[in-house]
């Protein structure tokens, strides 16, 4: 074998090749080569992103994802839907579009995908769900829409969407891994907090990443609502955007509820962390005037806008004259938000033998005012009372203007001198809140001989009028005043 293997090669090593047909040689190879590539290249592209495009243009293709729902009493809003799909080898994209009736063949109501010229991989789609005779005129300003807002009264008529609106971001932590890296998962929490709201998904589209991580995000007729998922870290964070009037604080509750989704422990026994919630809200835009808006007193400076490891609204109400808000909180700096947890078991700990000193701040807000917070509440309303009190020799009946928490109620009980309270106030709204959320400003069921609620001890008599009005009527004559009210406490002008 080496001898003819030897014997071929002495036969043709005479055998030169031109310097012009090696340099021809070497051309043509290349040109094949980079041909091929190239149509290689071409093939693939557009296979993929027809497959993609497919995908986006057919909710049907993706059967897994909930679709946006038109609520009862809304009209879809029309609208021209563009987008740009960029070449994302890193992840799979799904999206679902909130779509009127199928359009006769006749209509010009299509979606429509073009090809540009905006380099290898890219593709535009176009959805047209309003006609020429329809665009908006930029030199009308009143423009409207015949959708319900996210406000629940809306009756469904015209309404106008202000540049300013209202901006709600939520962070939470230790949240099953599984569920952050499900985007049917997702797509469904985020669905179901639109519908909550009361607002209109225009659409949706997710992105899953390869190997994990969902983001999700949604267009709605007042604005937007994202979904930013982290599974390895047990992180979400979400963020919402909405320009119409209903209010968005109360949407908290609902977010935790779906999206607080806890751990699954691995092995029995296994502690698990339950899932932690963070939230600001603000108010964005330009707005004519705040000075209407409670959002934008106290309550917006004070709590909402403000990051604390623990915010919690414990109650609210409205009346025709004004809104009463209560919210719990912990700041980082001056409570350690586990040892308050400690504090409401009963293992023996410190924390759980003296919750007194773990508890959470608390304040109380009227029409957006800053009207009295737990800590130092003792001291506020012995300051405000037990001065006029100890000034009378043996004070017995007394006079409140005011007072709606029964605070000042209370402390005028502790004197055993008293034989008679009367408290006008024409909020009963306050009296009936404070009642159910605030007992430490209005128990007396330590003082001997009183009843639980300061209200009820036998020497009060609450009377629901304008204080003012009610002082006028009986006592327009001040010299009767003296033979008639040792002391009097006002708490209101």
């Amino acid at each position: 074998m080496k001898n003819y293997l030897y014997a071929t090669m002495k036969k043709y090593k005479n055998i030169t090749i031109s310097k012009r047909n090696s340099c021809l040689a070497i051309v043509i190879g290349s040109c094949i080569a980079f041909l091929s590539g190239l149509v290689s290249k071409k093939i693939y592209v557009e296979c993929n992103w027809e497959h993609r495009q497919d995908s986006l243009a057919n909710a049907d293709n993706a059967p897994f994802l909930p679709c946006p729902i038109l609520l009862a009493g809304k009209e879809a809003p029309r609208s021209k839907y563009t987008c740009m799909l960029f070449n994302c080898s890193n992840s799979n994209l799904y999206s679902m579009h909130l779509k009127k009736e199928e359009p006769d063949d006749s209509s010009d109501e299509k979606e429509v995908c073009i090809p540009v010229n905006a380099g290898p991989g890219y593709k535009t789609c176009s959805i047209d769900t309003c006609s020429t005779d329809d665009e908006y005129d930029p030199k009308n300003k009143e423009r409207t829409d015949n959708s319900a807002s996210n406000d629940p009264k809306a009756n469904g008529g015209a309404k106008e969407y202000p540049p300013f609106g209202q901006h709600l971001m939520v962070d939470i932590k230790n949240v099953d891994g599984t569920f952050l890296n499900s985007s049917k998962r997702l797509a469904e929490a985020l669905v179901d907090v639109v519908n909550e709201t009361k607002l209109t998904l225009l659409s949706y589209h997710c992105h899953k990443m390869i190997p994990m991580g969902v983001s999700c995000v949604g267009i709605l007729l007042q604005s937007h609502i994202s979904v930013h998922a982290w599974p390895e870290f047990g992180v979400i964070a979400l963020d919402l955007y909405t320009c119409g009037p209903g209010e968005l604080v109360p949407i908290v509750s609902v977010i935790e509820k779906l999206f607080a989704i806890p751990e699954i422990p691995l092995y029995e026994g296994e502690v698990i962390e339950r899932p932690r919630v963070i939230w600001t809200h603000k108010l964005r835009g330009f707005r004519s005037s705040y000075e209407s808006n409670y959002l934008a007193k106290d309550l917006g400076s004070h709590i909402l806008e403000r990051d604390f490891d623990l915010k919690v609204k414990i109650a609210s109400t409205e009346t025709e004259s004004q809104r009463i808000d209560l919210f719990d909180f912990i700041e980082a700096n001056r409570r350690d938000i586990l040892s308050h947890e400690q504090s409401l078991s009963n293992d023996g700990s410190y924390p759980a033998l003296h919750p007194e000193f773990f508890r959470c701040q608390q304040s109380l807000f009227l029409n957006g005012t800053l009207r009295s917070t737990r800590e130092g509440v003792e001291a506020f309303y012995e300051a405000f009372v037990q001065p006029g009190m100890f000034a009378h020799p043996a004070p017995k009946k007394v006079l409140i203007i005011g007072g709606g928490e029964a605070a000042i109620l209370r402390e005028v009980l502790k004197h055993n001198t008293v034989e008679s309270v009367t408290m006008v106030d024409n909020n009963k709204a306050l009296v009936k809140f404070a009642m159910d959320y605030l007992p430490c400003l209005n128990v007396c069921s330590d003082l001997i001989g009183s009843a639980d609620w300061c209200g009820d001890d036998n020497r009060t008599v609450i009377i629901y009028k304008d204080p003012i009005a009610w002082f006028d009527d009986h006592f327009h004559d001040t010299n009767e005043m003296d033979d008639l009210l040792d002391v009097v406490v006002i708490d209101t002008l």
